[in-house]
């Protein structure tokens, strides 16, 4: 079998990858980036994983941000669940020249529920 440039020459849409055959008749295996998953349709959707630790938030895009304070800093807000609003709050342990994460708030705007998770896995609504 003889693939032309560009050409597919298979593919899985359950895991989203391809077998293409490149300008230079080379096969390149293509597929969902690292920030993605494949919905099992044959597309790639934003995998929303948010990562906190210690003084650390890694966002959907798997960029690292530090956190130098003892606030709190808003993870998500207005997703699938618009009126949910999901918090991280920072404090001081151990150690006091660093924050970390001490509780996150699930917050649901128009109801005035507030739902915190606590260490040690205490929840105060």
């Amino acid at each position: 079998v003889v693939y032309k440039p560009g050409a597919v020459m298979s593919s899985d849409p359950e895991t989203c990858s391809s077998l293409v055959c490149s300008e230079t008749a080379v096969s390149t295996s293509t597929g969902c980036r690292p920030t993605e998953r494949c919905d099992g349709n044959g597309s790639c959707i934003l995998d929303p994983i948010c990562t906190v630790t210690g003084p650390t938030v890694i966002d959907f895009l798997g960029q690292v941000n530090s956190v130098d304070d003892r606030c709190a800093y808003s993870l998500m807000s207005g997703s699938s669940v618009p009126d949910l609003h999901v918090l991280a709050n920072f404090q001081e342990r151990r150690r006091k020249d660093v924050s970390f994460l001490d509780s996150v708030t699930l917050r649901l705007n128009r109801t005035g529920v507030h739902i915190q998770l606590e260490q040690g896995g205490r929840v105060q609504v």
